[in-house]
């Protein structure tokens, strides 16, 4: 009776890890062959939802890097590119079936990778009471390439900095500043700061006496 019932209990695990069961899982998306010379713009996901079905004991082992969704990019244009994504595309491990796939396309947004010279504008905040900005502030260098999205470069005239505070100032001074790009994909090949000269003086007032 003993022997019975262990192997009773044997074979209900057997069946019960051989028994079909669907699961969610998430994989990586790898995109590849990216043109050199573009860069993409929108954000695609770096991830699927997949469903696989297949024995217990297979989707209990199974993990994301077991299977990797790869985009080749080497024939997109610029513009917007729609990548459909079929079950067949994706390759389970043995025994394992893809059920699902969410989302069922990506889309694409490539643009040319391009690069101008666009001087720079300090931002500056207001000084104490009883003091200005004297002229025009000096800059090194006054003017800098950014390297980015074609479509984007367009728009910019000129770049920022960030924020100089002038408050306790109450003469010349120097300081480094970081520049900021109006755009994440905006970069900076040259250097990402610039050295701001700033003449601070007493107001000239008037006043009249009777």
């Amino acid at each position: 009776k003993f022997l019975a019932i262990i192997i009773a209990i044997s074979l209900w695990f057997v069946a019960n890890l051989q028994h079909d069961v669907e699961k969610n899982i998430a994989v990586d998306v790898n995109y590849t062959n990216l043109p050199k010379g573009m860069i993409i713009v929108n954000n695609p996901p770096d991830k699927l939802n997949i469903r696989v079905r297949g024995p217990r004991s297979q989707l209990s082992s199974i993990s994301p890097t077991d299977m990797v969704f790869t985009v080749d990019l080497s024939n997109i244009t610029t513009g917007t590119s729609m990548f459909d994504i079929r079950t067949d595309q994706l390759i389970p491990p043995r025994d394992v079936q893809v059920t699902g796939v969410s989302p069922s396309e990506i889309n694409i947004d490539v643009d040319k990778l391009a690069q101008k010279r666009v001087s720079v504008e300090p931002a500056l905040g207001p000084p104490d009471d009883g003091y200005e900005v004297a002229g025009k502030p000096q800059l090194t260098p006054e003017t800098i390439v950014i390297k980015g999205p074609e479509k984007f470069l367009k728009t910019i005239k000129d770049i920022g900095t960030d924020p100089v505070s002038l408050k306790g100032e109450k003469s010349k001074f120097s300081i480094e500043v970081p520049l900021r790009p109006p755009y994440p994909l905006v970069e900076t090949p040259g250097g990402n700061t610039v050295k701001v000269t700033i003449d601070i003086k007493e107001k000239i007032m008037e006043k009249e006496f009777n």
